[in-house]
């Protein structure tokens, strides 16, 4: 939800379910994407895809 790159890891750039809502679940999921990301370089015959977008009402029309 964040305007900035760099507040990825705080929990407050994220639309977050309220049962989501842990300390360390922003860092935990971008910690994911790095993960698929690394392993997705490592073999380089793996495709990987990443996808989010709106999933809920609430969250507001972003991609």
């Amino acid at each position: 939800m964040s305007s900035s790159r760099e507040k990825v890891d705080k929990e407050d750039s994220w639309f977050l379910e309220s049962y989501w809502k842990n300390a360390g679940q922003a860092v935990t999921s971008v910690a994911h994407i790095k993960e698929g990301l690394r392993v997705r370089l490592e073999m380089r015959k793996l495709c990987w895809c990443l996808v989010v977008g709106e999933t809920r009402k609430d969250a507001g029309p972003r991609s």
